[in-house]
């Protein structure tokens, strides 16, 4: 046996000069080996003992070093050792390439955080850093490209993107599928749809790759996105055609753009049913999902759809697909919209678990279709319900609304009964929806005794609450009481209160109770207060007052385009035709966008002052205008002063050049204007012709044929 090694030093530490080596692994027969057995092993020795001191003095170099350089020389020496250096090859560079690249990609770990960083806060030094990488040749590894490209992709920089592209192909760099695919999404994100597609489908068939549908959604969002759904459309078809099948993902996307896009010739809500009903016939039970048939429904309850909307329910619960909650309230809110309260019922009832925002858009449904007996019902269904938790307030506020608008007065009582058992408060928000409701229906008593009840329940009332009131007083014509409730607002003495009110004792009630209220709690007017109290002189017969109301309290101060619209409003009942331009005239001035409404409400001051010629000028050249400013100027043709009939066929023409059609009001008009100035011949054939046209004039042609009659130049027959 060869001689045995000298002992190790005294001392703790090693010495990297006398490695131990190995003992022999056979120890069978340790000492029956042959010579050369042991020949061999001995030099096998001398040579592990060099390659041990060699690996023992990098050993201390590598304390210092990277710990996967480490593992891999150590695996490395050991293997040597074992089977005599001869697992060196291939294994051996590829883990060394492994190193190098995970090495290269830890120093780059910095500057691509820098770079993504860089796009948020500071582009300038992202695009520095990038142009510096790619000049000292750092990018030179597929994945360190792919993940740049991403971030050039994330931000819409395709030139840089692009000349990276450039770059790896110069180098010799391997294409992969992601490379292409984040060069196509940075060109898509830029708008640049049209050379996204070619690279997803042209570039990457040079490269011997098949694109994914994953690769192709960026695109297809990039045709959506510039409103052009036929582009979008067209790539879903290339894609079935070079034997790529789309997915959900891919069809909810092309279903968006046909959806959202601007159209001039109908809705399109037909050929996005027939993308969904493409994707059922694929028998693929991941397609179509619950996002597509969300689509339908949301488009589908836009346009009224109610019959549609049932039909995709249907179609969702055969596919085993439970629609979520906002898919269930949009077709309910759909069926209230078209008043079909049997189909809402009908859907309701086939729901297993309805969550609380579904019982209230069944709710909104029922009070929509006018059934307010069935809102209470569901209303109770829903207490009692112990899946859903105690009904919110906005359920009440719904109910509410339902029996103040629909039902008698003890159905309010009922509601609220049910609010104090249930423990739910009256907010001010309660109080408005009452007040809202009552003034929709004209019913200002009401209203005054929901304010009333307010001060009792000490809750504050806002500028919301004024606010509706005065629409109360509006819509039922209550001038002086709108008059009073602005003046309380705008804290004028009572001696002047009490002069208004000393000619109506209920109205003198009514002030008592809100200046209550406002010494209490104190609230200024606002633009829509005004606008609603001088409205509302402009329909109790009190349009001079409202002029009033304008000149002294809002023509001073910073004017708004809802109060012009009523003061001019105001010139129209009177006529005063030259007040209504100082109007206009000063509104446009201070930059206040004029719109359709004052535009119609000057014509008909014109049209009423007899000033008919100023009217038509400004139909023929006002850039907001609708029908009814038409209709304001035809309604005193034939009056005394004003414009003879011979001019209706010319503002007729301007009408339709306009792009306006005729309606049911500018045939009466005409009627009427032609009846003014004995034109019988006119009037049989307007009647005629609005016939045709599937057009009711109602009772005003009838009384022109009955004057007609009693003039014996003419023989007309009534049809």
């Amino acid at each position: 046996p060869p001689p045995r090694p000298p002992p190790p030093p005294p001392n703790d530490e090693l010495d990297v000069s006398h490695p131990m080596p190995r003992p022999p692994r056979c120890k069978r027969h340790p000492v029956t080996r042959s010579n050369h057995h042991h020949r061999r092993r001995s030099l096998k020795w001398d040579e592990s003992r060099e390659k041990g001191s060699e690996e023992a003095k990098r050993s201390l170099a590598r304390s210092q070093g990277s710990e996967e350089d480490a593992g891999m020389e150590k695996q490395q020496a050991s293997m040597a050792r074992g089977n005599g250096g001869r697992g060196r090859g291939v294994w051996f560079r590829r883990k060394r390439e492994e190193a190098q690249k995970t090495r290269q990609e830890q120093e780059l770990e910095p500057l691509l955080a820098l770079i993504h960083d860089g796009y948020h806060r500071n582009s300038k030094r992202a695009i520095e850093v990038f142009e510096t990488l790619r000049a000292d040749g750092s990018l030179t590894t597929t994945q360190v490209c792919n993940r740049v490209m991403s971030m050039l992709a994330e931000h819409q920089l395709w030139r840089q993107a692009d000349s990276l592209y450039r770059d790896m192909i110069s180098q010799g760099a391997e294409m992969t599928v992601a490379t292409l695919a984040s060069l196509a999404n940075a060109h898509a994100k830029a708008g640049r749809a049209y050379e996204a597609e070619r690279l997803i489908f042209e570039t990457m068939q040079e490269h011997g790759l098949r694109p994914n549908p994953r690769a192709i959604t960026p695109v297809l969002m990039a045709f959506v996105r510039s409103h052009r759904w036929e582009g979008a459309l067209r790539l879903l078809r290339r894609m079935k055609c070079i034997g790529i099948n789309p997915t959900s993902i891919n069809y909810n996307v092309v279903i968006q753009g046909v959806l959202r896009s601007p159209s001039k010739s109908g809705s399109r809500f037909p050929m996005a049913n027939s993308l969904v009903m493409e994707m059922e016939c694929r028998n693929d039970p991941r397609m179509p999902d619950t996002l597509s048939y969300s689509l339908l429904t949301d488009r589908a309850m836009r346009e009224g759809r109610w019959r549609e909307s049932v039909d995709i329910f249907k179609r969702m619960s055969s596919r085993s697909l439970q629609p979520d909650g906002v898919a269930i309230a949009q077709i309910l809110q759909t069926c209230g919209k078209a008043r079909k309260w049997q189909a809402a019922t009908e859907l309701f009832n086939v729901v297993t678990k309805p969550v609380p925002y579904v019982y209230g858009a069944m709710l909104k449904a029922m009070t929509d279709c006018g059934e307010w007996s069935r809102v209470i019902y569901y209303l109770r269904e829903c207490i009692m319900d112990p899946s859903v938790p105690t009904p919110n307030q906005v359920m009440f506020n719904i109910a509410l609304d339902a029996a103040a608008r629909h039902g008698p007065s003890h159905a309010v009582l009922e509601v609220l009964k049910m609010m104090q058992e249930n423990d739910v408060a009256k907010t001010a928000i309660t109080y408005n929806t009452l007040l809202n409701a009552f003034a929709s229906k004209n019913r200002w008593q009401k209203a005054e005794q929901v304010v009333e009840s307010m001060s009792r329940a000490n809750a504050n009332a806002d500028i919301v609450t004024y606010n509706t009131l005065m629409k109360a007083y509006r819509q039922s014509g209550e001038a002086r009481r709108a008059h009073s409730l602005l003046l309380l607002m705008l804290g004028v003495e009572s001696y002047t209160l009490s002069s208004l009110s000393s000619s109506s004792p209920s109205l003198a009630r009514s002030l008592s109770m809100l200046l209550k209220h406002l010494q209490q709690n104190p609230v200024a007017p606002d633009v829509i207060t005004f606008a609603e109290a001088i409205q509302a002189c402009a329909n109790g017969g009190e349009a001079r007052l409202g002029l009033r109301i304008y000149d002294k309290n809002v023509a001073a101060k910073d004017s708004s385009i809802v109060i012009v619209g009523a003061a001019l409003g105001c010139c129209a009942k009177v006529g005063d035709w030259a007040k209504a331009l100082r109007i206009f005239h000063a509104s446009s001035s201070a930059m206040l966008q004029q719109n359709a409404v004052t535009v119609a409400s000057l014509v008909g001051a014109c049209a009423k002052g007899s000033h008919w010629q100023i009217g038509l000028e400004i139909v023929k050249r006002a850039p907001v205008i609708n029908e009814v400013a038409f209709n304001n100027l035809l309604a005193y043709m034939g009056c005394e002063n004003n414009m003879p009939s011979f001019m209706a066929d010319k503002v007729m023409a301007i009408m339709r050049a306009r792009g306006f059609t005729p309606d049911v009001r500018t045939y009466r008009r005409l009627v009427a204007g032609f009846a003014r100035e004995r034109e019988w011949k006119r009037v049989s054939e307007l009647e005629i012709k609005a016939k045709d046209l599937g057009l009711n004039l109602g009772q005003s042609a009838k009384r022109c044929y009955q004057l007609g009659k009693q003039l014996p130049t003419y023989n007309y027959s009534v049809p």
